[in-house]
């Protein structure tokens, strides 16, 4: 995700549907948050 050709910056783009076209989170994510939140959502 962070060598994606569309990404131009140092943020990473996280996205997660419930269905096509209805998120339930649309965010940007350092390397660190990102890491901290896929731990803590899929916990659950």
């Amino acid at each position: 995700m962070a060598k994606d050709k569309k990404n131009r910056s140092s943020k990473i783009n996280l996205v997660l549907l419930k269905k096509i076209g209805n998120p339930i989170i649309n965010k940007e994510y350092s390397k660190k948050q990102l890491g901290v939140f896929l731990k803590n959502f899929l916990r659950y």
